[in-house]
This record gives C-alpha cells, structure tokens and sequence, in this order.
C-alpha cells in the first residue's frame, strides 16, 4: 500500500514539474505575426469577357500562404485586359483568368480578332499560301480565280455562252492571324488553312470567291501597306497582250 502511495506521489510530481515547464515555455516564447501581402481582389462581380476598369477592383492584405499564382500586388496592373470567365466579389484577380485582347499568348483566336473584325478561315496548299513562307502577322493580298459566263456572239453572228477564268484582286493588304492552329510564328513546313482578319463584308466575298472558284494569297512586304487600283482580268485580256506583244 505504501509502495502505491509513492508512485502516485512520484507521478503527481512529475505531472506537476510537467505542466510548470509547458506554462512557462508558453509564456516565454513570442508569438511569431503571420506574414501578408497585398493582393488584387475583385471589388464586385465581374462577368466574363468584361474589360477590367479601376472601380471593379481593389488591393487586400492576404496571408502569403493563401495568395494564388499569377495574382497581382497592383490594380493597375490589370487594368485594361479582359476576363476570360467570371470573377466574384472578394475572389483573387489572377492573371490566368485574364487575357490582353489583340495577343497572341492567350493561345484564343476570339481574343486576337480586332473588335469590329471578323476571322475567317480560308482552305490553302503549298502553292496557294507560299508553303511556310506565310508567318502570323503578315500581311497578305487575296487573289480570286473565278469562272464566269458571258454572253458573245459566235463568227456567225449567233448568241453564245462563253465561261472563262477571271483573275480579282478580293483583298489587299490582310492580316494574317493564324495558319493551321498556330497563333504565332511557326517552324511549319506546309499547312492546310489560313486564317485572315477582314470585314463583315468581306467574309461574304471570300465565301463566294471560295465557293466558285481558287483563293490564292500574295504575300506583302511588311513596310507596304499601299491599296492599288486594279481591274478585273480575264484570260482573253491575257490572250490579247500576248497577241500583241
């Protein structure tokens, strides 16, 4: 019983002696402060594709831990591109959710397109786009080989249908915003599309040329931008300079 008796004296000591040290090593050791950052939050709900203005954001004292890649410590560091997806009040403005409209390292054709401007793919050979000398960026003329009809007279004064190759110049100057799926420049040896930058209006003419006859594109140096007048040509034009000449 004795013998009982001191061991659970020995071990209330030991608790005791325990507890004494946790206490005071509590109350001797400083509590180390938290470290935060400034961080780029959305002050309201931003819908997608909404370019980001000054009042839709604001700067937040976050814990390091809790900052997100690719976020920003300044508002205007964001300001002027655009979301790619919704952003809600409070959540964290990351640059992977935002896009610059007009660049290519997004790897989105919708956010390269000129707002106004259209995209609009055209089907191409080696010969017809200068195999892999056509790069993004550079600008191109759009020439169309089209069949048309006319009305003649034969060499008995009879009424006929003559069909012959007309040669236009559809377009002039056109920006090239991708070939295949490749937004930048490219080591390609070929492709098999082209991807122009043009007009509402023109997208109705390349659709027609396409469809009745063959695109071929000129490339164009990149220090002219001149727009030249020139008239149709049709292969009797063709056959009467080389009668005279």
């Amino acid at each position: 019983m004795k013998k009982v008796k001191l061991i659970a004296i020995i071990m209330a000591v030991v608790t005791a002696g325990a507890l004494f040290y946790f206490l005071n090593q509590k109350n001797n050791t400083a509590v180390e402060p938290i470290a935060r950052t400034d961080v780029v939050v959305a002050a309201v709900d931003i819908a997608a594709n909404t370019t980001i203005t000054e009042e839709m954001l604001r700067v937040a004292s976050l814990p390091v831990e809790a900052v997100q890649p690719l976020t920003f410590s300044q508002t205007t560091l964001a300001l002027g591109m655009t979301t790619r997806a919704q952003i809600f009040e409070g959540e964290q403005v990351s640059g992977a959710r935002l896009v610059e409209v007009g660049s290519t390292s997004s790897g989105a054709l919708a956010y390269v397109v000129t707002p106004g401007m259209r995209a609009i793919t055209i089907g191409v050979n080696d010969t017809s786009s200068l195999k892999f000398m056509v790069r993004p960026g550079d600008h191109v003329d759009l020439i169309a080989l089209v069949p048309i009809e006319r009305e003649t007279v034969d060499d008995m004064g009879q009424p006929v249908t003559k069909t012959e190759t007309t040669a236009m110049l559809l377009l002039q100057n056109t920006l090239v915003l991708a070939v295949d799926r490749m937004l930048q420049e490219t080591g390609a040896d070929s492709f098999t599309t082209m991807t122009l930058e043009v007009t509402p209006v023109e997208t109705l003419k390349i659709s027609l040329a396409e469809n009745r006859g063959l695109l071929r594109a000129a490339l164009r140096s990149p220090l002219d931008n001149e727009i030249v007048e020139m008239d149709v040509f049709t292969i009797t034009d063709l056959a009467d300079q080389y009668a005279v000449n």
